[in-house]
C-alpha cells in the first residue's frame, strides 16, 4: 500500500522566479508576490491587545549581548519592516527580547507569536487539516494520493491564501514532489526518515562541556526519539548528569562518554519508519510503573515467518 505521494510545502513571502512555479499554479503568482506582501493585512478577529495587570511589574530590562556579524546583517529586517510600515519606533517603557534562528537562506529574527499564528492558520484551513493539509505555525504541507487530486488540493490552498491576503515565499515552496523535507523529517510515499542534514549535524556534534550544551544535545536527540529504540536507556547516564545543576562544568565518566558515542551512533543506524497500513492489524504494547505509563503502537510488515 502507498499513502499520499504528491506533496507541496509552502512558507512565507518573497518574489518568485516565475519559471519555478508549475504552469497550473501561475494564475496564483499574486500569492507569491513580494510587492503585495509588503502591504499590511486587514484587521482580523485575531488582532489582540496586551492587557496589563494593575500594579504588576513591567518587563522593561533585558541583558544586552553583542551581536555577531551575521546577526547584525539579519537586523536589516528591522529597517525593511520600518520602510514597509509593518513596525514603528516605540517609546514604550516595556520591552521584549528577541532571538535569531538559523533557517534556509540565513538567520531569521524571531519573537514568539506561536500561539496566535497557529490559531489563525488552523482556523482558515480547518476544513482541510489532516485531510489534504498539515499546518505548523506558518509552514504548510499539502498531500494527496494522485497528481490530479494534488493539483486540486494545491489550487484550493492557494485560493484560501489569496482570500485571506496571505502570501508565500516562492523560493521556499516545492511543488508536486514525491520526496520532501518537512519539520526535520524526510517524507516519502512509503516511509518516514530523519533529515540527512540533521543526522550529519549530530554526527559532528562536539562533546558538551556545560549543562546548557548537554541540554541542547539531548533536546535535539529527543526530537527523533521515535527513530531510536531504547533512547531513554541509552541516554540515561547523560540525563543523570543534568541532575547536578549546580555544576557548570560537567563531570564526564567512562559511562557518560560511552552513552554519548552510542547515542550519536544510533542516528546512523536508525530505522526508516514505514507508513502504517490501515488494512492491517495494529499491536498496542503498554507498560506502567508507580511513576509512569507508556505505550507503543506498531504493525507487522511483510510476510510473518
Amino acid at each position: 500500500m502507498s499513502l499520499p505521494i504528491f506533496s507541496t510545502t509552502v512558507e512565507s513571502p518573497e518574489p518568485p522566479a516565475l519559471q519555478s512555479i508549475p504552469q497550473l499554479c501561475r494564475a496564483f503568482s499574486d500569492v507569491l508576490s513580494k510587492v503585495k506582501a509588503t502591504k499590511l493585512p486587514p484587521h482580523r478577529a485575531y488582532d489582540c491587545a496586551v492587557e496589563l495587570l494593575p500594579g504588576a511589574p513591567l518587563p522593561c530590562r533585558f541583558k544586552p549581548y553583542p551581536l555577531s556579524r551575521p546577526e547584525e546583517a539579519a537586523l536589516a529586517y528591522v529597517t525593511e519592516s520600518l520602510q514597509h510600515g509593518f513596525i514603528r519606533p516605540s517609546t514604550s517603557p516595556v520591552t521584549a527580547g528577541f532571538f535569531f534562528v538559523e533557517k534556509k537562506g540565513g538567520l531569521r529574527l524571531c519573537i514568539d507569536y506561536q500561539a496566535l499564528n497557529k490559531a489563525f492558520m488552523d482556523d482558515i484551513f480547518q476544513d482541510m487539516i489532516d485531510k489534504s493539509l498539515i499546518v505548523y505555525i506558518d509552514d504548510i504541507l499539502v498531500f494527496s494520493r494522485s497528481e490530479t487530486e494534488h493539483v486540486d488540493h494545491v489550487m484550493a490552498v492557494l485560493t484560501r491564501l489569496r482570500q485571506h491576503q496571505l502570501y508565500a515565499k516562492a523560493e521556499k515552496c516545492e511543488f508536486c514532489s514525491k520526496c520532501i523535507s518537512f519539520l526535520g523529517c524526510t517524507l516519502k510515499p512509503e516511509a518516514l526518515s530523519m533529515d540527512p542534514d540533521k543526522v550529519t549535524a549530530i554526527q559532528g556534534w562536539p562533546k558538551p562541556i556545560t549543562v546548557k550544551e548537554l541540554q541542547c544535545f539531548l533536546g535535539f536527540a529527543n526530537f527523533y526519539r521515535r527513530f531510536i529504540l531504547g533512547i531513554g536507556t541509552i541516554a540515561a547516564p547523560l540525563s543523570d548528569l543534568l541532575k547536578k545543576q549546580s555544576r557548570k562544568q560537567l563531570q564526564w565518566t567512562s559511562a557518560t562518554d560511552q552513552a554519548f558515542l552510542t547515542l550519536k551512533g544510533a542516528f546512523v543506524s536508525a530505522p526508516v519508519l514505514r507508513q502504517p497500513d490501515p488494512s492491517l492489524p495494529f499491536i498496542v504494547e503498554v507498560d506502567a510503573s508507580d511513576v509512569g505509563l507508556g505505550a507503543v503502537l506498531s504493525q507487522r510488515q511483510g510476510t510473518t515467518p
